[in-house]
């Protein structure tokens, strides 16, 4: 039963859509998040009926710990812009997130390889490269929103080898 709470939690995660549209908040409905919520909670479900396995226990802990941090990040600058400015850790709780994925694809490896009741080999792949695609995108969008220097390094290459 716990375990459907977490694929409940997946559900009111992607709800975050439903409130950015009712706030006019359009910018934040990007692919990564679009693609993010719906995945984990399409794949969440299925995970849990079709496939059930000790290795969901430290994926679901691991990013429930993310989003509680995320979540009371997200309540404090809700609070405005007195608290706000004193909130500093937006960008590391993107470092969280991708140190999640890649805590996630070496536990995948581990469980594939030495758990008494693996994963099945689909479910394997499905989940390494989900997890894989999500840390691209994230890494994407950390590069986005905090390199100053440029947006993202090989697309600024690629623009000045167009410009020369």
């Amino acid at each position: 039963m716990d375990i459907w709470l977490y694929f409940a939690a997946k559900v009111s995660e992607l709800l975050d859509t439903v409130f950015f549209v009712l706030r006019k908040k359009d910018k934040q409905i990007t692919f990564l998040h679009l693609y993010h919520h719906s995945v984990m909670m399409i794949g969440t479900w299925a995970y849990l009926k079709y496939w059930p396995s000790e290795t969901l226990f430290f994926i679901g802990f691991l990013n429930s710990l993310v989003h509680v941090f995320m979540y009371t990040y997200y309540g404090l600058s809700a609070l405005g812009p007195k608290v706000a400015k004193y909130i500093f850790w937006k960008k590391y709780m993107t470092k969280f997130q991708m140190i999640q994925f890649v805590c996630i694809i070496i536990h995948y490896i581990v469980a594939v390889r030495r758990s008494e009741c693996p994963p099945a080999s689909g479910v394997a792949a499905f989940v390494a490269c989900n997890v894989t695609f999500f840390l691209i995108l994230f890494l994407h969008f950390y590069w986005q929103s905090y390199n100053k220097k440029s947006k993202i390094p090989f697309i600024s290459v690629c623009k000045s080898e167009k410009e020369a």
